[in-house]
């Protein structure tokens, strides 16, 4: 279960200083977070320890990682968030 604190944490971490990715994760934040499960957040933790050109390339650009990322982008960019920030 995610606290306010944890919530308010993650949103934080959302925030890029760009506007596509500031666009695109705290929109995913706040209207998807709170329903992943524990494993689903713990990877959203950690796809934002990436560094903001991956996270472009991955969410602006849509060109899909491979490996433990690829499913939480892809369900990023399938949560349409994406095509709002262009």
């Amino acid at each position: 279960q995610t606290t306010s604190s944890d919530f308010r944490r993650i949103l934080w971490r959302c925030r890029r200083g760009t506007r596509e990715l500031d666009l695109v994760l705290g929109s995913f934040a706040r209207q998807c977070y709170r329903n992943l499960d524990q494993s689903e957040r713990e990877l959203f933790a950690e796809l934002l320890e990436q560094q903001d050109t991956q996270l472009t390339s991955w969410l602006v650009y849509h060109e899909l990682p491979e490996g433990r990322f690829s499913s939480l982008v892809c369900r990023i960019l399938n949560a349409g968030f994406a095509d709002e920030s262009g």
